[in-house]
């Protein structure tokens, strides 16, 4: 008996939806850390509205094509490469200043995590290595631990100062730590497996 249409449907791997999702929270993240572009009314203010502008719709405009449109690229690349570039142009997160050694020490951490993270996640997706998607994988844990510990300095911080609670740096935080979370996930996933997403 020959076996209906909807059970022969290939799913998804488990990596590729985490790729997916982690491309999108990095969109939201880029939203909730500069919002919306606005437009002033001085030509400083033009001129930024219009980078911010082309920025904000070259990276939904990439996300949605690589992931909708290109039907011969491997499973790898419509998967990683949104999120990747992505956090390439927006994935940035800096932790105040709280003693110059110890702020020495993590920022030099956590700039070698995203340099790691950059490099190896390229050369993960065209090469298809698992020494590079190991990295990528443990690189992008890295970060992601960076990002929560920064984050509570942060609120620490402020509250400490009288300041009040932040609503959208909680949710910028949360976006790039579960961004950088499910990178780690998928890469260690698929390395694990030793099954690339083709």
């Amino acid at each position: 008996m020959a076996k209906s249409s909807s059970t022969t449907k290939k799913k998804l791997p488990y990596a590729h939806i985490a790729f997916l999702i982690s491309g999108f929270l990095l969109l939201l993240y880029y939203l909730f850390t500069k919002g919306v572009p606005s437009l002033g009314k001085d030509v400083a203010s033009i001129i930024t509205f219009v980078v911010d502008l082309i920025v904000l719709i070259s990276a939904i405009g990439f996300y949605c094509y690589m992931v909708f449109s290109p039907k011969g690229l491997t499973g790898t690349i419509r998967a990683l490469a949104p999120a990747l570039v992505i956090f390439v142009v927006m994935g940035q997160y800096s932790m105040p200043s709280v003693q110059p050694d110890i702020n020495k020490i993590v920022s030099a951490i956590a700039t070698g995590a995203a340099t790691l993270i950059v490099f190896c996640g390229f050369l993960f997706v065209f090469l298809h290595k698992w020494i590079f998607g190991e990295i990528f994988g443990w690189s992008c844990f890295v970060y992601a631990i960076y990002v929560i510990v920064a984050y509570f300095v942060i609120m620490i911080m402020d509250l400490v100062k009288g300041g009040e609670f932040d609503v959208m740096l909680l949710l910028s935080t949360i976006c790039l730590f579960m961004a950088s979370g499910l990178m780690a996930y998928g890469a260690l996933r698929i390395c694990k497996s030793k099954n690339p997403l083709d």
